[in-house]
């Protein structure tokens, strides 16, 4: 936390609905210096998606919508550009709908936005792909599902939220973003910028809308343990129910997206991995083959804290992925020796696509894998290749938005030293680009003679 800045958190490693661990720390305010308890409300942004995706399938369990059918058999007067659009594109971020355009994030003024209003101004948004062609992470057709679900219930979706999602489940304190009401127990939010801490105040959180079912849940981190002992039941959703919102969706070109419905979602290891994170900070792991879940809320506006993933690896329950991905690639890779490792450990500076800073190459399991340490504390394994190069092997899990997104693969990055370079150093290859270096700077204080 102190390495990042992040001004409050809570906690829990949950198995069989009960807490193994849990815990908090920091501060909720730290202007009034109100610390993290049991009870502080926390924003989880777009962990909210995979609860709108279960209030979806509670009126598929009820027979009153389908998922493979046009919307626009929900929605009259959808544009004719959605025709092909159904209730599964839009879980899956497939349908072609934009990020944040039809909110007009660029020009919004503070006011309640009524939800036929949101609707309204994300029918206006061009499709960026037709259906089913690609995976784009779209708040603007995660609220269109919000609108679905209010327009079949005949209730507000705050209302069918709370009746059908946040009571069943004991969520005694969860509720949706509401600007004008005052929430007891409310964590501020707060964003880093150029190093410091301030607080956030993005258009997300000063304009109130009466539709957001993106990404507007607020819950303590009692809620989010009760909300994680009803998905590991059936006290809402059926086994087949569950088992479609865990399944990657399939595009139609044949090639899974690896997010299912409100899930990031692979199998690695032989085991299920499911994961979403949220632009608050807010980190949701959950691997149901161990019964495990591991939950972090954080109030700061950043992501990729990885604080799920580290938890996991110190209570030994990560899934091998590496063994996997060897197993695809034992043509390329191979085992390096003691002597190729030990030249390459020390302290580096490096300068890789814009970003600069120093890490250290380190051993593992007696010299035999090596590891660069970032200052972040993301830490990426080095595989040798046979052409005497070294994979950039960074683990996906879990899955993030950014990384997904961006399509960059593990595999596409790799390290080639400079022949005769002293000091040492190796250049960073993207797709054959040079795209940044390394360069050693000093000796690891266990390897100096």
């Amino acid at each position: 936390m102190k390495r990042q800045n992040i001004p409050g958190l809570a906690y829990a490693v949950v198995s069989n609905g009960k807490p193994l661990l849990r815990g908090n720390f920091g501060y909720a305010s730290l202007e009034y210096k109100v610390p993290v308890s049991d009870s502080s409300r926390f924003w989880i942004a777009s962990i909210s998606k995979h609860m709108t995706c279960v209030a979806i399938m509670l009126l598929k369990q009820d027979g009153v919508l389908e998922l493979d059918v046009p919307i626009k058999t929900y929605l009259h007067d959808a544009p004719e550009t959605w025709d092909a659009i159904t209730i599964r594109h839009l879980m899956t971020h497939t349908s072609g709908l934009p990020n944040y355009e039809g909110n007009a994030r660029n020009n919004i003024v503070p006011k309640k936005y009524s939800a036929d209003e949101i609707y309204s101004n994300i029918k206006k948004d061009s499709l960026l792909f037709n259906a089913g062609e690609q995976f784009s992470y779209s708040d603007d057709g995660m609220n269109v599902l919000g609108y679905i679900i209010h327009k079949i219930s005949g209730m507000s979706f705050n209302e069918f939220m709370q009746k059908h999602i946040f009571d069943p489940a004991k969520m005694q304190t969860a509720y949706l973003m509401d600007q004008v009401t005052i929430h007891p127990n409310q964590v501020t939010g707060y964003a880093l910028i150029d190093g410091k801490v301030v607080s956030d105040r993005n258009r997300a959180r000063i304009v109130d809308v009466e539709l957001i079912s993106a990404g507007g849940v607020f819950a303590s981190i009692d809620d989010m343990i009760h909300w994680d002992a009803a998905l590991n039941t059936n006290l809402l959703l059926t086994e087949e129910s569950k088992t479609m919102m865990y399944t990657p969706y399939t595009l139609n070109n044949g090639k899974q997206t690896g997010y299912g419905f409100g899930w990031f979602t692979t199998t690695m290891d032989n085991q299920l991995v499911l994961f979403h994170n949220g632009a608050s900070g807010v980190e949701f792991l959950k691997l149901p083959d161990n019964d495990l879940s591991i939950i972090v809320l954080i109030n700061q506006r950043v992501t990729n804290k990885f604080f799920a993933a580290g938890i996991s690896d110190i209570l030994g329950t990560t899934p091998d992925e590496r063994k996997d991905y060897i197993s695809k690639h034992k043509e390329t890779i191979v085992t390096a020796k003691k002597s190729d490792i030990k030249p390459l450990l020390g302290h580096y500076k490096f300068t890789i696509s814009g970003n600069k800073g120093e890490l250290s190459a380190i051993p593992k399991e007696e010299n035999t894998r090596l590891i660069l340490n970032f200052p972040d504390g993301q830490s990426i394994e080095l595989l040798k290749l046979t052409d005497g190069s070294w994979l950039f092997y960074d683990t996906t899990f879990p899955l993030d938005r950014e990384n997904e997104i961006a399509g960059i693969g593990q595999d596409e990055i790799t390290l080639t030293k400079v022949k005769n370079s002293k000091p040492l150093t190796f250049n960073f290859l993207f797709k054959g680009e040079i795209i940044g270096n390394m360069e050693k700077i000093g000796e690891l204080e266990s390897t100096k003679n």
